[in-house]
């Protein structure tokens, strides 16, 4: 149903409706709520979840990995994947800017990518 009047400003929007009986079916008390789909603290517990299932399963891919190649990899190596892996989801839940995120990536990735390349070099 569209609104008899509106008047939209700076500070939101005001509107009024007529309703008849028939329409409303004794509601006559109508309003608008706005739902926020991406509310910060959602995004945060996502993230935090998501980088949960991320960490173990890195660690399930490196121990697929050694047990596949048959070269045992090293645990500092195996600190090393953690440590970045830790660090990059607290950045992505302390940080919401995008290019926040990116430096985070790229870190990350850089991360994994050199110690991907020692382990391949030194066995």
């Amino acid at each position: 149903m569209l609104p008899n009047r509106r008047e939209i400003n700076n500070d939101g929007f005001e509107a009024t409706w007529s309703v008849s009986s028939f329409n409303s079916s004794g509601y006559y008390d109508m309003g608008v709520k706005f739902v926020d789909p991406a509310n910060p603290y959602l995004q945060s517990m996502r993230s935090a979840k998501y980088g949960m299932l991320i960490i173990i399963l890195v660690f399930v891919a490196s121990l697929f990995v050694e047990f596949l190649t048959r070269r045992g990899i090293n645990p500092i190596q195996y600190v090393v994947i953690g440590l970045s892996s830790v660090l990059f989801y607290s950045l992505l839940v302390a940080g919401s800017l995008v290019l926040f995120v990116l430096l985070c990536m790229v870190m990350f990735l850089t991360a994994d990518i050199e110690n991907a390349r020692v382990i391949t070099k030194t066995k």
